[in-house]
């Protein structure tokens, strides 16, 4: 089964590695973007050549399971780009 994501990103798509780099899980980042393999799944991260947003594509046994990687991933994104927001205001 496979879900995919389009999310906003406003960040550096080199910093996608920092992102989910601590996760500490297989992470090969390539030319495509970065893949993440996990015990429950594959994960592939890619971003948009426009930089305004990445493609999260999760792999894994069930729906459900492939939207759990999706939806940990996005939290994580989503904690970089509001601790990027908040960086900015101060």
């Amino acid at each position: 089964y496979i879900v995919k994501k389009i999310l906003p990103f406003s960040l550096q798509p080199s910093s996608l590695s920092e992102i989910v780099g601590e996760e500490k899980i297989n992470i090969t980042n390539n030319r495509e973007g970065i893949s993440i393999a996990r015990d429950g799944g594959h994960l592939l991260i890619i971003p948009e050549r426009s930089g305004e947003r990445i493609r999260v594509f999760a792999q894994a046994q069930s729906m459900e399971a492939a939207g759990e990687l999706c939806d940990s991933i996005e939290e994580l994104i989503a904690a970089a780009e509001n601790a990027n927001n908040k960086d900015n205001n101060e």
